[in-house]
């Protein structure tokens, strides 16, 4: 079975499956969730994890999938939520269930989503899909409430039979769950209070069913069960207890905090209930027994999605596991996209809080693993790439701090580089560093790479000009020229400019002639830093009585990033400059990547 999972969650579907006793071919999921994401891989390393469901072009997979799964978000649906039903920002992500049903024409399809929903709704759903929805309560097959409508053209579903578990036959022992144990803070609310109303009609005995798992468990939270073992002690349910409320395997969502467990726990499917639902599948494919015939109205309009560039997507076949050191902004992934390569995998070493926030916040699926010291690598990867900082090897460095020699932090931390190069043996590599560094830790480096560096300046292919050199097994040539100047990137006539005061001369003393600043109509920028404020980021007007500073999409634009990539990131202003100067120019990356090709 090959399968195409959106809103894919911690992967139930494929738990179920398995359950089901259904062979999976290929499994595709769609999820942005790092933590649910996390939780899939370690159980489930061959699922090929594919990103955002609102930037794929869906039309890929026309004849490659033979079902169609999901449960797009019911926050807008749900009684708990705004009740902006389909026209609400998360729920109405239901399009693009519908987009990818039309775009891959699968055989199967099943789509889960609350019951609480209104009537209206629930028929436009039906209208949409072609088929009204069995609605199955999690209670037959487990010892929670959980009352959820299936929309699927699978033929001949029944109820499933009541397996009679209630809480007494999931619960923890007492021992166990010490740290859960509520009674004494269920007291101190205060008596006419939500507070109070809502920690004592959530509670439940043994005997009894927990109430619909949410993404939160806490003793006031409106989704809580809190559980009666006896007149004076009650408890919380266990992230472990809440996998067996939702039918999951023991310790399934270990490896994340709890918090992370909880939300992954309640986010997903009972796994029993869709296992119930894919033994029919099974038993349609068995016997032959053909799809139910859809009755679908005309396809809505919301299910047309114009995407930014379907270029990118074109990975010619081409997916790869890439493992990501001194990642900063994940600049290596943009990159990866815009040679047209599919990432499979792609594990990201990076210590900036700031830049680690960019990086996810474009790539949610980006797994972040800290700091590179502390890394074990495994042998699961075809192209390892990275630039170890500079700072201590660049000319810029003065004072007699600039390290020329193969020692101290600098090559310590290309050391690091090298143990990822001999424990990870990937096929491919690439690694950069700055063209103003020493020959002899140049010559060191090549020594342990095995290769020669190949000095290209990103002013080919950007307006910047930016020497670096670049180590790697990747067969390329340099770049043409793409003849860009400063004036088709940054639009000066925008920025504003201020009077050349004598405080500027008293800045540059000492330092470099103003002469030496660029202006306006030069044709390259200057080697972008990491601070606006540096020296080589003033430009000043045609007779130099006055000056600007580059603006923070200006710097995008002289790296090649996308445009807002970084500006639309909720960090300092000061921090958007250090993660950019910081970072790579997208272009030559790609560039050199598209060899592997």
């Amino acid at each position: 079975m090959r399968v195409l999972s959106l809103f894919d969650g911690i992967s139930c579907g494929m738990v179920a499956l398995e359950r089901a006793g259904i062979d999976v071919e290929e499994y595709f999921a769609y999820e942005i969730d790092k933590n649910a994401i996390f939780i899939s891989e370690k159980n489930y390393p061959n699922i090929k994890h594919c990103g955002d469901v609102t930037s794929e072009d869906f039309t890929k997979y026309k004849g490659k999938i033979d079902i169609l799964i999901g449960g797009s978000p019911c926050q807008n649906l749900s009684v708990a939520g705004n009740r902006k039903g389909l026209d609400g920002e998360a729920s109405g992500l239901f399009y693009d269930f519908v987009r990818a049903l039309y775009e891959s024409n699968p055989k199967w399809f099943l789509l889960e989503n609350n019951a609480s929903m209104t009537k209206a709704n629930r028929d436009i759903i039906s209208a949409i899909l072609g088929v009204e929805p069995i609605l199955i309560n999690s209670n037959l097959v487990s010892a929670q409430d959980r009352k959820r409508l299936y929309w699927t053209n699978i033929p001949n579903i029944t109820q499933p039979q009541d397996r009679g578990i209630f809480l007494k036959d999931i619960v923890q022992p007492k021992r166990e769950k010490q740290n859960y144990a509520i009674y004494e803070r269920m007291l101190a609310k205060r008596e006419g209070t939500l507070a109070y109303k809502k920690a004592w009609d959530n509670v439940r005995t043994l005997e009894q069913k927990s109430k619909t798992l949410t993404t939160s468990q806490g003793i006031s939270n409106s989704g809580a069960t809190n559980i009666k073992y006896s007149d004076d002690e009650y408890y919380l349910p266990t992230p472990l207890e809440s996998e067996r409320l939702q039918t999951l395997p023991d310790g399934y969502t270990e490896g994340v905090s709890n918090t992370q467990r909880y939300k992954a726990i309640g986010n997903g499917w009972t796994v029993d209930v869709i296992a119930h639902i894919f033994s029919y599948l099974q038993m349609a494919i068995d016997n032959n027994i053909k799809p139910i015939k859809v009755n679908r109205i005309e396809r809505p309009e919301q299910s047309y999605r114009q995407l930014e560039n379907n270029t990118i997507h074109n990975t010619d076949g081409k997916e790869v596991r890439v493992l990501s050191l001194f990642d900063g902004i994940a600049c290596g992934r943009v990159a990866l996209e815009r040679a047209g390569i599919g990432v499979k995998r792609y594990d990201a070493y990076e210590v900036d809080k700031n830049a680690i926030k960019v990086a996810t916040s474009n790539y949610p699926d980006i797994s972040e693993k800290g700091n590179v010291f502390d890394a074990v690598y495994d042998n699961r990867y075809d192209l390892l790439i990275g630039g170890s900082p500079c700072t201590y090897w660049s000319v810029a460095k003065t004072n007699g701090e600039r390290e020329t020699k193969p020692s101290g932090i600098g090559f310590d931390l290309f050391m690091q580089y090298v143990r990822a190069l001999q424990e990870a043996k990937p096929k491919y590599f690439l690694y950069e560093n700055n063209a103003s560094i020493s020959s002899t830790i140049k010559d060191e480096i090549s020594k342990y790479l095995g290769v020669k560096p190949i000095t290209i300046n990103s002013a080919l292919v950007s307006a910047q000009n930016r020497n670096r050199c670049y180590w790697t097994n990747i067969p390329f040539e340099i770049p043409e020229d793409r003849n860009i100047c400063l004036s088709d990137v940054v639009k000066f006539p925008a920025h504003t400019f201020k009077p050349v005061g004598e405080w500027v001369y008293s800045y540059w003393s000492g330092k470099q002639k103003i002469d030496g600043l660029k202006t306006i109509n030069s044709k390259k920028s200057h080697c972008l830093t990491t601070s606006k404020t540096h020296p080589m980021g003033y430009y000043l007007n045609y007779d130099k009585t006055k000056y600007c500073n580059l603006t923070v999409n200006d710097y995008e634009l002289l790296q090649t990033l996308p445009l807002d990539y970084v500006d639309k990131i909720d960090i300092s202003e000061s921090s958007k400059y250090k993660a950019i100067g910081n970072g790579w120019t997208v272009e030559v990356i790609a560039h050199i990547l598209k060899g592997i090709r």
